[in-house]
């Protein structure tokens, strides 16, 4: 099992890329975690904070999973509360939880929620789920769509459209490590 990925028995990764953004780590698998019981095919952004995180926050989406049954983003039910999310439409697509209230509003704020749609929508994905976790921040975003392609077999090298959809996504990304200032090490 991976860094934040629970009990996955098979991983098949698609494309891995990671870089560096002002500093900033960032690892992006194009994945499918295989489980007897339950599978996840898309994209799994992971941020590295450096500001420390000393508490496990979730936001998953109400209507396509349950809270806790996806090997993503799994924890102990009775450690984490929910949050009063401050912005109105989205708490009624997401819950947030957290093992400590005041961490958890400090992180997921209305301008997070807002990049956190931003790059589901970049994605073209109906839903999207994320986890603060030992100093990191992952997205997990399902798609059926093979994603940071830039040609194959029936798309042209020179097609600007691919070229623009990959940085629009690499883009949302980024917008998610300059709102949390991560390149600043300020701490929380």
């Amino acid at each position: 099992a991976s860094r934040g990925l629970g009990d996955v028995y098979k991983r098949q990764d698609d494309d891995c890329f990671e870089g560096y953004y002002k500093g900033v780590l960032y690892n992006v698998t194009e994945t499918t975690l295989l489980k007897s019981d339950n599978n996840f095919a898309g994209v799994l952004i992971l941020i590295k904070f450096n500001k420390q995180i000393r508490a496990k926050t979730i936001i998953v989406e109400k209507e396509a999973f349950g809270i806790y049954d996806l090997p993503l983003l799994q924890t102990e039910k009775e450690v984490l509360e929910e949050i009063k999310l401050e912005d109105i439409e989205f708490s009624k697509h997401y819950r947030a939880f957290s093992e400590d209230q005041v961490e958890g509003r400090y992180l997921v704020t209305t301008a997070f929620m807002e990049r956190f749609k931003e790059l589901k929508n970049i994605m073209k994905s109906s839903c999207a789920r994320c986890s603060f976790f030992d100093n990191y921040v992952l997205f997990a975003i399902p798609t059926v769509k093979n994603r940071y392609e830039i040609a194959n077999l029936f798309c042209k090298l020179d097609n600007p459209k691919r070229y623009l959809k990959f940085f629009q996504e690499l883009s949302a990304i980024y917008a998610i490590i300059d709102y949390f200032k991560l390149d600043e090490n300020t701490g929380i």
